[in-house]
């Protein structure tokens, strides 16, 4: 093994170089590359560690505190501010990691520091404005139940067209249905939706629109410019 690797210092920045990828590869599956680096990191650290006069209990503590550190606002962001604890144990676990010797300070103090600006500067605001951030609907909640009419004709298993809440949507339905027939959305079905009909059969024509003499529903000159404009 190379001397230099045999430096406190370094095998300490190998150490927590290696424990930050594989925390990563978790995060971040199926890459490989953190699997990968973290694996090797990890190897000349270890090999590193063997050949000093290491304190393995300070190790587990500073592993601990680490992922404990990274991981608690994940697992229970109500508990997040336990983390602070957990750097103080990673700080106690790398000042006295070697027997007779320590890694220098200031790169303790400098990779502590970065945690925890990463901590309460980058993960606690994002955490919050995810938490804070309304889920995104897809729409389906409101037309779940949603009545409308039929405005071409649906034989099963085929599909047809009908109007509900104001829009136009492929619908399916397990009977056949004629232009007019007013429905109830009853389930989504990728991008249809599962109708049934309504007791009352028949409902109004939509405005703009008008019966063609085929028994189709065809907007009308009115109704095609109005949805040309909505689409501008």
């Amino acid at each position: 093994m190379p001397a230099f690797l045999l430096d406190p210092t370094i095998a300490y920045l190998t150490l927590i170089v290696g424990l930050w990828l594989a925390i990563t590869a978790i995060y971040v599956p199926g890459t490989f590359l953190p699997e990968i680096g973290a694996a090797l990191t990890l190897g000349v650290a270890l090999f590193a560690l063997a050949a000093l006069p290491t304190s393995w209990i300070s190790l587990m503590l500073l592993a601990v505190g680490m992922v404990t550190f990274i991981l608690l606002p994940f697992i229970s962001p109500a508990r997040a501010h336990w983390a602070d604890a957990a750097l103080v144990v990673q700080g106690i676990g790398s000042v006295f990691l070697f027997q007779g010797t320590m890694p220098n300070p200031f790169v303790i103090g400098a990779l502590l520091a970065g945690a925890y600006a990463y901590h309460h500067f980058l993960l606690l605001p994002i955490m919050r404005q995810m938490r804070d951030t309304p889920a995104v609907s897809d729409g389906y909640d409101d037309l779940l139940y949603a009545e409308g009419r039929i405005m071409s004709a649906v034989e099963p298993p085929a599909t047809g067209a009908a109007q509900i809440n104001g829009e136009m949507w492929t619908v399916r339905s397990d009977t056949s249905l004629q232009p007019g027939d007013a429905v109830r959305v009853v389930e989504k079905q990728g991008l249809a939706l599962q109708v049934e009909r309504l007791k009352s059969k028949q409902a109004p024509i939509p405005e703009a629109y008008r019966l063609t003499d085929d028994g189709e529903i065809e907007p009308t000159a009115n109704g095609t410019e109005q949805s040309a404009q909505r689409r501008q």
